[in-house]
């Protein structure tokens, strides 16, 4: 595909293209890209992502030591950042 040009679809097709070049290359490179610039664009909802409700993650998951050793400080991060639901899907304040 011709490239687009110095605007928001030449910077959408380079942000695609790279993530596809690090993907198998850049460990979590591309995840954490994918996260900052929302792209590439991917269609949420459909069958086959591995959620319950077919999203795509924001975050990791809290170690389960971390929740059983610090758990006073667990329930107190996830209250101020989640309203007190530790859902892996929920943005957190970096990309709110």
């Amino acid at each position: 595909m011709k490239y687009k040009g110095r605007n928001t679809d030449g910077l959408r097709q380079i942000l695609t293209q790279k993530y596809v070049a690090f993907f198998c290359q850049a460990g979590y490179e591309p995840f954490y890209n994918w996260l900052r610039t929302g792209y590439p664009q991917f269609q949420e909802g459909g069958s086959g992502i591995g959620t319950s409700d077919n999203k795509i993650a924001r975050r990791w998951m809290y170690p389960q030591d971390e929740i059983s050793y610090n758990h006073a400080n667990y329930m107190e991060s996830i209250s101020k950042q989640f309203s007190g639901k530790d859902d892996t899907k929920l943005a957190t304040w970096l990309f709110k």
